[in-house]
């Protein structure tokens, strides 16, 4: 009796996991790692993001999608997503080096990752695929600045688009917790504010309850610093185009008890503090796999057509029973 108890168990866990995940509702989300599988690309597109934030390695890196991978990538993403896919290269100084073979100075170094989006959307256009509709540029540590000289709608970047032909390209940044105020001065049309960069007050802050309370707690405690800080100005934190990203880096909700159910409680809970808000995530790739954990072998393909039977069993009992 106990091993067809056990037998019944493992059946119902493996049927849990062949039920799609409900993954919480975000409007940004940001492939931030090198996994541009077309698996991962499926992935976005049943989360539904209406932005998309596509990490892209220099050409010379070992880690670098080429067009063709990029190309499956945005294939894989169906036509069913109809959100705003974003080219963000990874701009900072140390990884200049990568962008070798679309070589300019130092000094202009935003027109390589323009040329190498320029690229790849003409790919895109003969493939007959979305395009990417923003690049967005995170500024911290390379050689550019984030204000309108530089970025924005008129800045250099915006000119350079315009020279490529691709003047309809939004641009985007991401900034830091006390710079949620300068979306409009710099005339971006999306920044991501980093919100779990809390610096000295993330101290305060308990990563390691994903408990109903705990989720409270945290994003309580996340809202009140960032409304203490734009208590004159709160309005800026639910601008247009203003997104608050929260992470899946270790540290922060890259743990296992962070899971798609308690993460979209700690999501309600914060919409709850801060209405309005429109809210991200970086790291994606860790978020999909703690969401999709399921504590069970992968099986094979005869062990998943058994299994689907065995889901199926009881649901066809169960209808017949209703007929009666």
């Amino acid at each position: 009796m106990l091993p067809r108890l056990l037998f019944a168990a493992i059946s119902l866990s493996a049927c849990a996991s062949l039920q799609a995940v409900a993954y919480p509702a975000l409007n940004l989300m940001m492939q931030a790692e090198s996994d541009f599988s077309t698996q991962t690309a499926g992935e976005f597109a049943q989360a539904n993001p209406a932005n998309l934030l596509f990490r892209a390695y220099g050409p010379a890196s070992s880690a670098a999608a080429q067009i063709s991978d990029i190309t499956a990538f945005v294939s894989g993403l169906g036509t069913n997503w109809s959100g705003s896919l974003w080219f963000t290269p990874d701009a900072t100084r140390a990884d200049y080096a990568d962008w070798s073979t679309y070589g300019h100075s130092t000094a202009d170094s935003y027109m390589a990752y323009v040329d190498y989006l320029f690229d790849i959307n003409s790919a895109l256009t003969t493939a007959g695929l979305k395009n990417f509709s923003g690049i967005f540029l995170e500024t911290e540590g390379s050689y550019m600045s984030k204000n309108a000289t530089t970025l924005g709608k008129t800045g250099w970047v915006h000119d350079y688009l315009v020279s490529k032909s691709l003047g309809s390209v939004q641009i985007g940044s991401t900034g830091a917790w006390t710079t949620a105020g300068n979306l409009s001065a710099i005339g971006l049309d999306l920044l991501a504010i980093q919100v779990y960069n809390l610096d000295a007050h993330e101290s305060s802050l308990n990563y390691n309850d994903a408990s109903p309370q705990g989720a409270q707690n945290l994003a309580s405690g996340i809202a009140d610093i960032l409304k203490n800080q734009y208590s004159s100005a709160l309005g800026d934190l639910t601008a247009p185009g203003l997104n608050l990203m929260f992470s899946y880096e270790t540290t922060f909700f890259g743990q296992p008890q962070w899971t798609a159910e308690n993460f979209d409680a700690f999501l309600s809970d914060f919409n709850l503090a801060i209405p309005g808000a429109s809210l991200g995530i970086y790291s994606s790739t860790d978020a999909f796999a703690t969401w999709n954990a399921v504590g069970v072998p992968e099986p094979g393909a005869l062990s998943l057509f058994a299994l689907g039977a065995l889901c199926v069993l009881p649901l066809v009992a169960r209808a017949r029973r209703s007929r009666l």
